[in-house]
């Protein structure tokens, strides 16, 4: 399995959804949109406890950058986007941690955006077109079961 780690500074959200997992455990997700020094971007997907340690950060109206460190997550492949999310208990989330490079990144990301201005702006990450849209544009096959189960190509995961 492959795992990442990304230090970035927090520039979209989404609402937090409440979900049931397949072992009918109730649980939290939330989406949110992370930037690095260089301007890009990645969407990140949390779950669970992660949800309920960031939302106090997530104020509208922050001018102050929320710099998060995430540690051990899974990055994911789904319609032509990369995108990293929480993986069980193995990762980690650090938000604003007290260390030499947070604070590097957060003085070399105030010094390119004004912290007058709203850091965090509200996003939606759903997609317009379905899965009808990818099978008209050939973006995916169509198999039988056994076919699938024959099969050795690994299907990454949608977040």
């Amino acid at each position: 399995m492959e795992i990442a780690d990304i230090m970035g500074e927090v520039v979209g959200k989404e609402d937090p959804k409440e979900l049931i997992t397949s072992k009918g455990k109730e649980t939290k997700r939330l989406a949110i949109l992370v930037e690095d020094l260089d301007n890009y971007r990645i969407g990140c997907v949390l779950f669970g406890d992660m949800v309920d340690q960031i939302l106090p950060y997530l104020d509208d109206g922050r001018v102050e950058p929320l710099i998060v460190v995430l540690q051990f997550f899974r990055p994911s492949r789904w319609n032509e986007k990369t995108s990293v999310q929480s993986h069980f208990d193995i990762s980690k989330l650090r938000i604003n941690p007290d260390l030499e490079e947070v604070r590097d990144f957060r003085d070399r990301r105030l010094a390119a955006i004004p912290s007058n201005l709203v850091r965090i702006s509200q996003v939606n990450t759903n997609n317009s077109h379905s899965g009808a849209d990818e099978l008209k544009r050939g973006d995916v096959t169509v198999n039988t079961i056994e076919e699938a189960l024959n099969s050795t190509q690994v299907i990454p995961s949608p977040i």
